[in-house]
This record gives structure tokens, sequence and C-alpha cells, in this order.
């Protein structure tokens, strides 16, 4: 589905058809997530989902960006910060990253990198992948106090300089997201007409 490019701030009429009957409305867009793979079996690329909020309600709803019909109005107001997705708790577990002594934390290298982008005022649409990560930090250990069975200690303030300064480095690709969406999406996809080749859900 071809949709309007959006960004948060922006008010967007929206139509909604269901069972015959369509619905407009004007909405405000809250917010915008990008949506990584491919459905339909890799023939199709899914849209952004937006979160929005109904003007003149107080009502909140996340919806395709493929409903969006019309841009009413263009946010105009301040620079937004840019996407970043470490300032989400749901990225950054803080309990399995340790301060064992002062300027010293201590975790798993993916956990220690995703919360040294935390709060960094840049793009950062993609989570921190193990392995880049593993292998670039293997070259320099910038801020290493030691190592020890998958754990590591390291000086908290040259370790986020490292982890900053590398980030496009350590962080998986749109290519990466793309293809493991689009294989976790195929394999349900397979599952549903398997299903549906054996009649599980017949009524």
């Amino acid at each position: 589905m071809r949709y309007l490019p959006v960004f948060a701030g922006d008010t967007v009429k929206l139509r909604i058809e269901h069972i015959g009957e369509s619905k407009e409305f004007k909405a405000k867009v809250i917010e915008v997530t990008p949506r990584y793979g491919r459905i339909n079996r890799g023939r199709t690329a899914k849209n952004p989902l937006l979160k929005v909020l109904r003007c003149g309600t107080n009502e909140e709803m996340h919806i395709d960006n493929g409903y969006v019909t019309n841009i009413v109005e263009r946010y105009n107001g301040p620079a937004r910060p840019p996407l970043n997705i470490f300032n989400e708790d749901r990225w950054v577990d803080l309990a399995r990253v340790r301060t064992r002594k002062k300027g010293v934390i201590a975790g798993f290298l993916v956990d220690l990198a995703s919360v040294a982008l935390r709060n960094a005022n840049f793009f950062l649409p993609h989570p921190v992948d193990p392995e880049r990560v593993e292998r670039l930090y293997s070259r320099s250990r910038i801020g290493l106090v030691k190592q020890e069975r998958g754990i590591y200690w390291v000086n908290r303030k040259p370790f986020v300089r490292w982890a900053r300064q590398n980030a496009s480095r350590i962080c998986k690709t749109t290519a990466q997201r793309i293809k493991e969406k689009t294989a976790v999406n195929k394999a349900y996809e397979d599952d549903y007409w398997r299903g549906v080749d054996a009649g599980d859900f017949d009524s």
C-alpha cells in the first residue's frame, strides 16, 4: 500500500473503510514508527505505524500510514529531536547493567553499548548488533577494565565516547532489519497457510 510521508506534529486526514462503510476524520500525528520487513510472501513492504490523536477528542489510536489521504497542515514548530530508539525503556533494560564502583559499569557488551547510546542526540533507528559490537570492540577495548564469562567491566566515560563515535558501525542496518523481519513475517504466513490447507480455520 502506498502512503503519504508524514511526521510527528503534522495534522492529517484519514479514511477508514470497513465492510462497505467509510469514515473520515482529522488527527494530529504524535509518533511515526518505521516498520521493517515485507509481507505477502515478501512481495509487499509494510507502511509506517502512526500514533495519532483525533482532533476534537482525547482519543489516541495507532493506525497504518496508508490510511492517510491528505496532509492538512505540516508541523511548523521548533525542531524535534531525532529518533533515538535507545531512549525507549523497551530497548534498554538498565537492570542488566550494574555499576560496580564509581565510573565503572558492567554487563553484556550489547547492553552496555545500548546504554551508552541512550540520550545521544542523533538519528538511531536500529538496535545494536551483538556480533558487530563484539567484533569492533575487540579491536580497541577502549575503557575495558576486565572481561569474564561474557560480562564486561568498562569505564563509563571512555566507553560511552567510543560507542557514540561508532554508533553507525555497531548498530544493525536497515537492510538487516528488513531481512530479519521479512523472515519472521514469512514464517507466520507459512504457518497460517499450512493451517488453512489442513482445515484448522474451518468454522
